[in-house]
């Protein structure tokens, strides 16, 4: 995912694991949550191909998607980077479950352990509830609560998150 949300840029990582937790998050993620984490709004569909920008049409993520598709209801994701996005969670760990267990929504559970913890550090950076993309692990999530926001929203580009944008 990327961020241009408060018109600052991202602050790239500084080290190999903090990369690694963004890229993943830009390559498994945001295809429906966004460049900006945003969630599958109008707007970040009307950047892609007209083709492709009603997700929940047949033969696409309808009812009757491909065998090796998956229905995409209402042509809806939810923003996961902003204000109140993480708010549902009490903590890191129950994020981390959630999203170990339910994403991504096309397999569920399928990616390695490593790459959950990637995505949910990349997460908790991303909404200002830790100040290092990386670090959170089964043994401390429990402790980072969801409840309070220590740090300020980082702002950044779709580039510098890794998103490559869509040719039209």
């Amino acid at each position: 995912m990327c961020r241009a949300i408060h018109g600052a840029s991202l602050r790239r990582p500084a080290s190999t694991r903090g990369r690694q937790r963004r890229v993943g998050f830009a390559q498994r993620c945001s295809t429906c949550h966004a460049d900006r984490g945003q969630g599958l709004t109008a707007e970040w569909r009307a950047t892609w191909p007209t083709t492709h920008q009603n997700c929940s049409t047949s033969k696409c993520h309808g009812a009757n998607h491909p065998e090796d598709g998956f229905a995409l209801p209402n042509n809806y994701a939810p923003a996961v980077i902003g204000p109140e996005t993480l708010g549902r969670f009490s903590n890191a760990l129950a994020l981390h479950a959630y999203v170990a267990h339910a994403m991504p929504w096309s397999a569920p559970g399928t990616m390695p352990p490593d790459q959950y913890w990637a995505v949910v550090n990349f997460l908790l950076w991303a909404n200002g509830y830790i100040d290092v993309p990386y670090g959170v692990t089964a043994d401390n999530a429990a402790n980072i609560s969801l409840k309070t926001r220590p740090y300020p929203l980082p702002a950044f580009t779709p580039e510098a998150a890794g998103v490559i944008p869509i040719e039209k």
